[in-house]
């Protein structure tokens, strides 16, 4: 199941740092908790040999293999390798959380542009949502653990009211030549919209291509105890451990994808929408006199926060040039064109640099001029 840090992190405190840090459920700790017992028991194992069972011989070359394993051992590219494969399972992982479909959009869609108060029309919109649904679920009973043990068979689709006996009876009719019948359900979405634009229910040709977009898009010195090759254990075997936890996140270890609640969520939502909101909007009332609403025009425009909160410092988002106070801000400023580079060594150049040093010499005097009657006029007392 997912396991949520947001409340601990909430704020930047050494004690929210450690609290994540020692978390249990979803830890690192505890998805190698095994592998460094194991190596912590053979290490003993290799330790009691060899101090009671090998003589002097035997201990100098079983040194001797030693250093020559660790000299070699640094050879390899593990971290390379180690970093190479996190980075191709975490952009696999987010592909996949990418295309976990959400039914908002497409309920939204539905609920809008299929017009009708109808029981039948009422009706239609309630299929398309729960065909979505359907297809969502076909898909994630082949790739997730949980979501098959919840739904075993079509059968379990039947009871629990996603599929019906006749569209089951259709479903298994339907040949699949070797490949998965994930589409059908889409394809029936796609039958439904076009008679209800032929009765006229949706009423522009455009608004029903905007429905089944929607639908498409759905888818060397003795230790006694190696406390730092423990930990270099324990770093490695962790991010291999968090690499293969991302390289399926439809599982059930304790950070995966929680499908039976989106599965849950997708079906709560669609009924909910095709029932009960459906045309519904509330009264739209204009009160000019009520001076409490923040959005009447007579009001002046003023953000309420909770009492205990109301008093809080508050940094707002500024550009970091808008604060900056400029001597010549409030000068005139002669405004000209750009000249243009030229070839160093020419004559043009040399009477080009000639004239503009003359020109920024004379707007030099000219700026001095105006800065001393500037400090003329500062200087001055007033006059009783």
């Amino acid at each position: 199941m997912t396991v949520s840090y947001i409340l601990d992190s909430s704020t930047s405190t050494v004690g929210s740092f450690l609290r994540i840090l020692f978390r249990w459920r979803g830890s690192v700790w505890k998805s190698v908790l095994v592998e460094v017992i194991v190596w912590i028991v053979l290490y003993y194992i290799v330790f009691s040999i060899y101090r009671f069972s090998l003589d002097t011989i035997q201990q100098k070359m079983f040194e001797s293999i030693g250093r020559h394993i660790d000299i070699r051992l640094h050879l390899l590219p593990l971290t390379f390798m180690l970093g190479f494969f996190v980075t191709i399972v975490v952009d696999r992982w987010k592909n996949i959380f990418q295309n976990i479909g959400f039914i908002d959009s497409a309920a939204f869609y539905i609920n809008t542009y299929i017009r009708g108060d109808e029981i039948e029309i009422n009706n239609q919109r309630r299929t398309l949502l729960r065909y979505l649904c359907l297809t969502q679920v076909l898909v994630l009973r082949d790739i997730s653990v949980p979501v098959r043990k919840r739904f075993p068979n079509l059968d379990s689709l039947v009871d629990s009211g996603l599929l019906k006996k006749n569209e089951r009876e259709l479903l298994e009719n339907i040949p699949s030549v070797g490949f998965n019948n994930y589409w059908i359900p889409i394809n029936w979405i796609f039958v439904i919209c076009y008679r209800l634009r032929l009765c006229g229910n949706i009423v522009a040709d455009m608004l029903m291509n905007a429905i089944l977009n929607e639908v498409k898009v759905f888818k060397e010195i003795d230790r006694i105890i190696p406390l730092m090759t423990i930990l270099e254990l324990f770093f490695i075997m962790g991010w291999v451990k968090v690499a293969e936890a991302l390289l399926n996140p439809l599982g059930e270890d304790d950070d995966d994808f929680e499908c039976n609640f989106i599965i849950d969520r997708n079906i709560a939502m669609a009924m909910t929408m095709a029932e009960m909101c459906y045309d519904k909007t509330p009264e739209q009332i204009i009160s000019e006199d009520s001076c409490d609403d923040l959005f009447n025009p007579k009001t002046e425009l003023a953000p309420l926060y909770a009492e205990s909160i109301a008093t809080q410092p508050q940094h707002p988002l500024v550009g970091s040039a808008t604060l900056c106070n400029l001597p010549e801000e409030h000068l005139p400023v002669r405004m000209v064109e750009r000249q243009q580079e030229l070839k160093r060594g020419s004559n043009v150049d040399d009477s080009l640099s000639n004239t503009n040093s003359t020109e920024l010499s004379t707007e030099k005097e000219k700026l001095d001029e105006t800065l001393e009657r500037q400090n003329d006029i500062n200087t001055t007392p007033a006059r009783v």
